[in-house]
């Protein structure tokens, strides 16, 4: 069974978008920081970025800054409430970006939209082309 998981998570999973939901969930961030700073991490997010605001070099330029804010939880990322709803099972990672986000708003909205997007774990390979 690992195998087939492998196969899946190889072929289909190891995307730069679903690496950047990884680093952009903030549960899994926070708790793995170590892991999630290798640069095919880091360099998901910033391609992700590239992709989702290609025509507009200025808010790259912005979000890319704001990254720090959030790896380093400073500003609205520090508070308390920030710090204890990251592991929060009742809140989704996009609602805690709505939140707690204030202070890199761009950085935020992309968040959500990367955050929200639609998985399926269905196992026909037809189906892949709806998503």
């Amino acid at each position: 069974i690992w195998d087939i998981i492998d196969e899946r998570w190889n072929d289909k999973l190891k995307t730069p978008l679903h690496k950047a939901g990884y680093y952009l969930n903030p549960f899994f961030y926070y708790e793995n920081k170590a892991e999630l700073e290798e640069e095919v991490f880091v360099a998901a997010v910033v391609q992700c970025v590239g992709r989702v605001y290609h025509d507009n070099d200025k808010l790259q330029d912005m979000i890319v800054a704001q990254l720090n804010m959030y790896t380093n939880g400073t500003v609205s990322f520090g508070s308390a409430m920030a710090i204890r709803q990251r592991k929060s099972t009742t809140i989704t990672p996009a609602n805690w970006w709505a939140a707690h986000g204030t202070g890199a708003k761009e950085l935020r909205n992309m968040a959500i939209k990367i955050l929200n997007l639609t998985c399926s774990s269905s196992a026909c390979e037809r189906n892949w082309s709806a998503f």
